[in-house]
């Protein structure tokens, strides 16, 4: 018989030998009685199911579940919770997590480009912030084609959501978007599927949704994305649809066409005085020579 920390091996009397646990007195060359170990069982599994051990059992696992919890918790709380369309001329789209933390953003046209180069070190922080550092640099770079009005549509990755968005963004309005006018609501998860697909912006689906719907008459919540609306959001959502066209493009743009375009009609204008003016000259010159005849 072989005798080891955890277990003892024994002659059978047939000649064959057998791994069996190890009892509490025994010697080399006993007869004894002994229960064969079935299977292989890993190191640790033996120490849990050995009674000899059974007062350290309960501590040691609840220091394994301290141990993991936090690791669990910090991997769950940065998963990604929600995500939130911008739209003023910048179109925007924020990914955030749980604590509205902003974990990524996509500019979706030339003017959210623009913006998005002034923003730095966004990452962490919370969404109400990064709106409004949005809000100030399309100000200051003069990018509110559609006034100071902003579409925030929001579309969760669960429907099961304890934290309203469209709440807490409402209530950051409320208290710090004086002069600004905003129209949030929820977009669903198909409406988002086909954005990305496509590589939309959601609200500019949402936007074509509700006002089809709205024209075709149709009452039905779900085509226009559960989205009810008083008769001044309705004006802003229409403002964003009639600039479609030029809401995917820059207002930047925009602005410096208009001004080229003054320029030209002044250059066009100054052109025509001149030209008056050398008519005007002639003619003159014509009259002093018959009165010199």
């Amino acid at each position: 018989m072989e005798k080891h920390r955890n277990y003892i091996i024994v002659m059978r009397k047939d000649g064959t030998f057998q791994k069996a646990q190890r009892p509490e007195n025994a010697s080399v060359g006993m007869e004894i009685s002994y229960k064969p170990i079935s299977g292989k069982h890993h190191p640790l599994f033996r120490y849990f199911c050995n009674r000899r051990h059974a007062s350290f059992q309960i501590p040691a696992i609840l220091f394994l579940l301290l141990l993991l919890m936090p690791v669990y918790l910090m991997t769950d709380k940065n998963q990604t919770y929600a995500y939130v369309n911008i739209s003023i001329n910048p179109n925007i789209e924020l990914e955030i997590d749980e604590q509205l933390n902003v974990k990524s953003i996509v500019p979706l046209n030339d003017d959210a480009e623009s913006v998005l180069s002034t923003l730095t070190d966004y990452e962490g922080d919370q969404l109400e912030t990064v709106i409004e550092k949005i809000m100030t640099e399309s100000e200051k770079e003069n990018l509110l084609q559609n006034g100071k009005n902003m579409l925030a549509g929001v579309s969760y990755l669960s429907e099961a959501h304890h934290v309203s968005v469209t709440d807490v963004i409402d209530e950051f309005f409320l208290n710090h978007g004086e002069g600004w006018e905003i129209v949030t609501f929820q977009i669903p998860k198909d409406i988002r599927e086909k954005a990305h697909n496509s590589e939309q912006s959601m609200n500019q689906l949402m936007t074509v949704n509700f006002i089809e719907s709205e024209s075709s008459g149709d009452n039905n919540t779900s085509a226009a994305g559960e989205c009810f609306v008083e008769d001044n959001e309705r004006d802003i959502i229409h403002s964003f649809y009639k600039n479609e066209g030029r809401h995917s493009g820059s207002a930047a743009e925009t602005n410096k066409t208009a001004d080229t375009g003054s320029k030209t009609s002044s250059g066009q204008k100054d052109s025509r005085d001149m030209g008056s003016s050398d008519k005007m000259s002639e003619r003159q010159e014509s009259v002093n020579s018959g009165n010199q005849y």
